[in-house]
């Protein structure tokens, strides 16, 4: 089974959840791959817990899909200009665009 989506986005934490939020404004698709389901990606000054929780509650409408304890294995540039990314549990993306909003270095086969 492969997912298909809009945006993938890799992280989880505050800044992946507001980029579902706008981007849902613009009716695209995202979905979400995290190795931790609670990343602590915010700045010390900021309730991380009580800023997902808000953002969860506002990206709801927009029905994000998600990846949670997986990480990256490989992506795929395709000539379509898609791309497909397969996870260590094998889960396999095909996206239009890929957002990454953590510490990831991507390696892109072309």
């Amino acid at each position: 089974m492969m997912i298909e989506t809009d945006l993938c986005i890799v992280g989880s934490g505050p800044v992946a959840l507001f980029a579902v939020y706008e981007a849902g404004q613009f009716d695209m698709q995202c979905h979400l791959i995290g190795e931790y389901p609670d990343q602590k990606e915010s700045a010390p000054s900021v309730q991380h817990g009580q800023l997902t929780m808000i953002l969860m509650e506002k990206i709801t409408a927009y029905r994000p899909s998600f990846s949670y304890e997986e990480w990256i294995e490989n992506i795929v540039h395709m000539k379509n200009e898609h791309y497909v990314i397969t996870t260590n549990k094998k889960t396999k993306i095909l996206c239009k665009s890929l957002l990454f909003t953590n510490k990831s270095e991507p390696f892109i086969q072309d």
